[in-house]
């Protein structure tokens, strides 16, 4: 009820503010590398997703000041996104590509998060962390749980 999105051959995905007193005047412009070949709401207003032929879905979060301004990018696919859809409850995005796949993305934090806890049943090492999130400080994700000691580095390179 509030916006409108269109997908494009130009790289970009555009969304027009339907409550504007010219909606054609002033669109928030989402870029991609390659055309934009797939677009969705979520049922709950909170995210527009953008599929392309870039081979990313890009989720843009339409409660941000500027939903253009960090988008989250999800690299899956192997060919052309060709589809994208949010399950009803806005927790799962579907999409379909020309690599001949679907997949499912997991949209909430806290369910990730649960997810991981779950499946790891630890902490990432140091070592681990800098692989994941390079340049960011260390700290537990998950308290109470164990934190994996990383190899000496003379274990780590020796053939």
């Amino acid at each position: 009820s509030h916006w409108i999105v269109t997908g494009s051959e130009d790289s970009t995905a555009r969304l027009w503010d339907v409550r504007a007193t010219d909606p054609s005047a002033q669109p928030v412009v989402l870029g991609h590398e390659h055309p934009v070949s797939a677009v969705a709401f979520s049922p709950d207003n909170r995210w527009v997703v953008t599929g392309s032929w870039d081979y990313t879905l890009r989720l843009w979060d339409l409660r941000a000041a500027d939903p253009s301004a960090q988008p989250v990018a999800l690299k899956g696919h192997t060919e052309r996104i060709v589809t994208v859809a949010f399950s009803s409850d806005s927790r799962w995005v579907v999409t379909t590509g020309n690599d001949e796949s679907a997949q499912l993305w997991l949209m909430q934090v806290e369910d990730l998060l649960a997810l991981a806890r779950r499946t790891a049943g630890r902490n990432l090492s140091t070592n681990e962390w800098q692989i994941v999130m390079p340049g960011q400080p260390y700290f537990e994700v998950f308290p109470g749980l164990p934190i994996l000691s990383d190899p000496p580095l003379s274990k780590q390179f020796s053939k």
